[in-house]
């Protein structure tokens, strides 16, 4: 008897086939877009930039993560590669942002902080591994890769994980992908591209580089085409502004959204939040 391909497979072999055809890129301004990349969500749902989290609730943990997705939110997970390559959900370089432990999470390993608490709670912190495990297909998510150094290994661990997950839960378009690191973007798209690229940015004031990538690019969005990004993701605090109207992409989303003023100043440029600290409202229909 022939084995039917489950949705998530075929899906892969849809998208592969559009980026191998030359047509990926051009789809992020077709009327068909959502509908093909399955990815209606990005505009039709509000984020949760670490889950939904208070004084007792800290971000990235389990219960964040089942406040949001309770709330009907997709969900923002900050990553980056440990020493010993594995993924956590993390947003600091230094652990002792949240855990008190005099280290960069790139310098230990796993074993190192696994019985580490954060803050003054009950709380770990949770491999990508382990968020997924606890998500289970229950919300979309976006993942938001910290990698300012070379390009390949991390997002390779990564889309490996994000490719079981998907097969696991068969939920195609549910994940996207962002990073202020175009390379980042471009190797998915090289690689994976059945995950939706979104390019973070924003004014970078005070900041020359990130990395060996140049502020002043990002800032004016001049690393667009080549990070193959279908959606940009601008700080809240600079929309609006005259980058992200001049580009055409298939959304822009505002990011850090901290606040219903700052909810209510952005929204008319922009297709949704990545938002924190505050409840928005039902989504802004244009």
């Amino acid at each position: 008897m022939k084995e039917t391909k489950s949705d998530w497979e075929n899906y892969k072999i849809d998208i592969a086939t559009l980026k191998n055809a030359d047509a990926l890129q051009d789809l992020k301004l077709d009327d068909d877009y959502f509908e093909v990349m399955q990815n209606e969500w990005i505009v039709s749902k509000h984020i949760s930039r670490f889950g939904e989290i208070d004084d007792n609730t800290p971000c990235q943990t389990k219960p964040a993560i089942d406040r949001a997705i309770e709330a009907g939110y997709a969900i923002n997970l900050i990553v980056q590669a440990m020493k010993d390559d594995t993924i956590i959900c993390y947003k600091h370089k230094s652990l002792g942002e949240l855990t008190g432990l005099n280290a960069y999470a790139v310098n230990v390993t796993y074993d190192d902080i696994k019985d580490l608490t954060i803050k003054s709670t009950k709380y770990h912190i949770l491999t990508l591994q382990q968020a997924l495990n606890h998500i289970a297909g229950r919300a979309p998510i976006t993942i938001e890769i910290m990698n300012e150094n070379s390009v390949s290994k991390i997002e390779n661990n990564i889309a490996q994980i994000l490719d079981d997950y998907c097969a696991k839960y068969n939920c195609p378009g549910q994940i996207a992908i962002i990073s202020i690191n175009p390379y980042t973007l471009e190797w998915f798209y090289n690689n994976a591209p059945w995950y939706t690229r979104i390019l973070k940015s924003s004014s970078f004031k005070g900041v020359k580089r990130y990395g060996n990538i140049k502020a002043k690019r990002l800032r004016k969005l001049k690393y667009l085409k080549m990070s193959k990004a279908d959606i940009i993701a601008y700080s809240a605090k600079d929309i609006p502004n005259k980058y992200i109207k001049r580009k055409k992409v298939a959304a822009v989303l505002a990011y850090n959204v901290s606040s219903t003023d700052e909810y209510n100043k952005v929204i008319p440029y922009v297709d949704n939040v990545i938002f924190t600290g505050f409840t928005p409202e039902k989504i802004w229909q244009k």
